[in-house]
């Protein structure tokens, strides 16, 4: 976890037995009030994103849209938020990104 270019928040080193998202659940623990955590669409499931809006910190992660359970081969994707006033936090079109 990272906070902006060159400041590192937060780090969590394990043995490759284990998986991405257990090991990122270890990061929520550094999450406060006034951050802000972007996550890819590995990570879209509803205890994750609970877990993670539950720290105070907000969020904007990528996740697939209409994706079955137990496979990853959907290609559209939709943007999940907590910044939801959109006069604060207002939307820039992709290709303005």
């Amino acid at each position: 976890m990272e906070c902006g270019p060159c400041a590192l928040v937060d780090a969590v080193f394990g043995s490759q037995q284990y998986t991405e998202r257990p090991q990122a659940r270890c990061l929520l623990a550094s999450l406060r009030p006034g951050m802000l955590l972007l996550a890819d669409r590995g990570y879209d499931g509803f205890e994750a994103l609970r877990d993670a809006a539950a720290t105070g910190a907000d969020l904007l992660w990528r996740v697939q849209a209409g994706r079955p359970d137990g496979t990853s081969h959907a290609s559209t994707v939709r943007l999940v938020t907590t910044l939801l006033d959109p006069q604060r936090y207002p939307a820039a079109p992709y290709h303005e990104r």
